[in-house]
C-alpha cells in the first residue's frame, strides 16, 4: 500500500482570553561519581513531560517531547517520518517562546466529520476523522508566557497549529521567526521550487528533482514540499488557514 503521507504545519491563531570520568582515583570514588550520574539522569527523565497521539488506525504516531524545550517527532507503520524537532517562536522585543516550558494541561479528543466539497471533483464525500492532541504550555519562569499548541494525527498524515495568548504589554506582537524545524531521516529525494530573495514570485515556478542535501539554510523553497522515502511513503510538508 502507498502512504500518501502529509505534514501539514496549520496556521497560528492568536488566542485571547555526558561527561566522561577520568583520574578515577580509588573504586570509592567511582562509585560515588556513577551514583551521582544515575541521580542526575534519575532527575532529568522525572523532569520530562512526553506524550503521544495516534491516528484511529494507530498507524501515524505523533510524540511530544517536554525537558529543556519542546520537540516533537512522527512515525508511519512504527519508521520515523520526522525525527525530534524543534517547536517555537521568535518575536520581537521579548525571548523566544521554545526554552523551559512547561506542558500544565493535555487534552485529547477524536472527531469524525464528513463533508460535501463545493467543487466535486475527486470525491463526492470527505471524510475528516483524526485523534487530536491539545498541550496548554507555560514558561516555568521568567514572564511564563502561555503557548498551546495542537497535533491531530490522520490515518495519512499529521497537521499542527499553534495558540499565541495575549503578551503583558499592550499593543500587537510582532512575530520575527518561527522556530518549527522538520528533521527528515536520511537524504530522500525531494522536489524542489526555489525563488529568489527577497521574495517576489507569482508562485508559479517548477519543482524540480533534487535530494534533500542540496537544501541549506539558505533555500527558499516553495510549498508543498515532497519527498520520496521510498516506494510506498511519500512525504509532503505544506501548510494550511494562515491568516495574516
Amino acid at each position: 500500500m502507498i502512504c500518501g503521507f502529509f505534514i501539514a504545519e496549520i496556521g497560528v491563531t492568536p488566542f485571547f482570553p555526558y561527561r566522561c570520568f577520568r583520574n578515577v582515583w580509588s573504586m570509592r570514588s567511582y562509585v560515588a561519581g556513577l551514583w551521582i550520574l544515575l541521580l542526575v539522569l534519575t532527575a532529568q527523565r522525572a523532569n520530562a513531560q512526553s506524550y503521544a497521539v495516534a491516528s484511529p488506525d494507530q498507524s501515524v504516531s505523533v510524540r511530544i517531547e517536554a525537558t529543556d524545550q519542546l520537540q516533537y517527532s512522527v512515525t508511519f507503520a512504527g519508521q520515523p517520518v520526522i525525527a525530534e524537532s524543534s517547536l517555537g517562536f521568535a518575536f520581537n522585543g521579548e525571548p523566544d517562546l521554545q526554552k523551559d516550558l512547561s506542558v500544565v494541561r493535555a487534552v485529547s479528543s477524536s472527531r469524525h466529520d464528513v463533508w460535501t466539497p463545493v467543487v466535486k471533483s475527486k470525491h463526492a464525500k470527505i471524510t475528516d476523522a483524526c485523534n487530536e492532541l491539545v498541550l496548554v504550555t507555560e514558561e516555568k519562569a521568567g514572564l511564563r508566557r502561555r503557548m498551546d499548541i495542537v497535533f491531530r494525527a490522520y490515518d495519512d498524515g499529521v497537521a499542527f497549529r499553534y495558540r499565541l495568548y495575549r503578551s503583558g504589554h499592550i499593543g500587537n506582537r510582532q512575530l520575527t521567526g518561527e522556530l518549527t524545524t522538520f528533521h527528515i531521516p536520511g537524504n530522500p529525494a525531494a522536489w524542489v521550487v526555489e525563488y529568489a530573495t527577497p521574495y517576489a514570485s507569482s508562485y508559479e515556478s517548477e519543482f524540480k528533482k533534487k535530494t534533500l542535501d542540496d537544501v541549506t539554510e539558505k533555500t527558499v523553497a516553495g510549498l508543498p514540499f515532497l519527498m520520496k522515502y521510498s516506494d510506498t511513503c511519500w512525504v509532503a510538508v505544506t501548510e494550511a488557514e494562515i491568516d495574516n
